[in-house]
């Protein structure tokens, strides 16, 4: 099984990858309709009739999990795949739509390898619900735009683009969502979050980010509590972060705890544009041994106003028994996927089998919660669901 250093690696080129082959359609963009037309009379032998969308599903099915079933023990050859990606692109000059699409197909197999290991640590430890469309249409949209023309690709990533902003959120209606979006929320969101909120959607796994409507109430909640010392348990590209540190004084820290630097770091060059880099103090580690760490030192119960949590669910419940000690009487705690995109509510049948594992970790924090008299609690239905936690004594 792939490791998490390498799993993280591998999507680190995968982005890359793919923004090579967006600037690789765009070459041939411009012959677009033509060479479609003449592609498929020159390759009219191979079109499987009749060519309709239940056909196009029955093929691309038979093809992916054909190479699925080729992936153990393909690790070597998967990075030779790789160079011939790279290779293509290196030979632009003489890029061919069908290049293109084989490179798209492989892409779309990397998606499946995703797919694969998300009952893996790495999948509990962030736990973001990964829109099972996102990263297939990203890599198909630079195909399309040879196909289909540039300004008909474009649309197509608006619109899913707008599907992934409403997968994050459990309102019933997409079309309220998006008015509390453009109506409260983007006009008042700091360019420096809509940035890197626009760089996080080219990530595969773009939907483990805070909702903006959730990081919305994040801000009032610091606001109000006059928050100057905080903590962050799960940071993935930043966002919450630097709504966090945008928000804290000038002499504000944060301390943010995550396993995976590397993903931060996608995020990291809108934060130093933004001027609060030094508001952070980030620490590459499981989040149990840095809590436990503070606590070592007196000083620290009781020292900060604020947290925030969106890491490994199974841990969430060992995370708020330190955590309660360490924000002071009157401040605030937050945990993120209180409601597991709703399915607390449902029966496990209707639940994902890789999803069951943190639903049973949440339902029983949410448990604990309710029972806990050390804090005043508030469970709100906004992004993925946020409970909110004032400490009592």
């Amino acid at each position: 099984m792939i490791s998490e250093r390498a799993f993280e690696k591998m999507a680190s080129k995968l982005l890359q990858l793919k923004s090579k082959a967006c600037e690789a359609s765009k070459f041939v963009s411009k012959h677009g309709t033509t060479y479609y037309k003449q592609l498929l009379e020159k390759n009219k032998h191979y079109i499987q009739e009749p060519a309709t969308v239940e056909k196009c599903n029955e093929l691309s099915k038979q093809l992916l999990y054909t190479r699925l079933a080729s992936i153990p023990g393909r690790t070597e050859l998967f990075w030779k795949e790789v160079d011939h990606v790279k290779g293509l692109w290196k030979n632009r000059a003489d890029l061919k739509v069908e290049d293109a699409g084989i490179a798209a197909l492989f892409g779309l197999e990397c998606f499946a390898w995703y797919c694969a290991v998300k009952d893996q640590k790495l999948r509990l430890q962030h736990s973001g619900t990964l829109s099972p469309s996102f990263f297939g249409i990203s890599l198909l949209l630079s195909v399309l735009e040879c196909v289909l023309g540039r300004e008909t690709a474009i649309t197509m990533a608006k619109n899913e683009a707008n599907a992934s902003d409403f997968s994050k959120g459990l309102l019933q209606s997409e079309e309220l969502y998006k008015y509390i979006l453009e109506t409260s929320v983007y006009p008042r969101e700091p360019e420096a979050l809509k940035e890197l909120r626009s760089v996080t959607h080219n990530h595969p796994m773009a939907n483990m980010a805070t909702a903006p409507d959730a990081g919305q109430l994040m801000e009032m909640l610091l606001n109000l509590v006059n928050a100057r010392k905080t903590i962050e348990v799960g940071v993935f590209t930043g966002y919450s972060l630097l709504l966090t540190a945008l928000t804290l004084p000038e002499d504000g820290k944060v301390i943010a705890i995550d396993v995976n630097r590397s993903s931060y770091e996608i995020g990291l060059p809108v934060i130093k544009k933004a001027g609060v880099e030094d508001k952070i103090d980030f620490r590459e580690s499981e989040a149990l041994p840095v809590l436990d760490e503070l606590l070592n030192h007196e000083e620290n119960e009781g020292g900060f106003d604020f947290a925030f949590v969106d890491a490994d669910k199974v841990s969430y419940w060992n995370y708020h028994e330190r955590l309660v000690r360490l924000i002071k009487v009157g401040g605030i705690i937050v945990y993120d996927n209180t409601l597991w995109g709703g399915s607390v509510a449902e029966p496990d049948s209707s639940t994902p089998e890789g999803k069951r594992e943190g639903k049973k970790a949440i339902l029983e924090l949410n448990k604990k919660l309710s029972a806990d008299k050390r804090v005043q609690i508030s469970q709100v239905a906004l992004g993925d669901g946020i409970t909110i936690c004032r400490r009592l004594c």
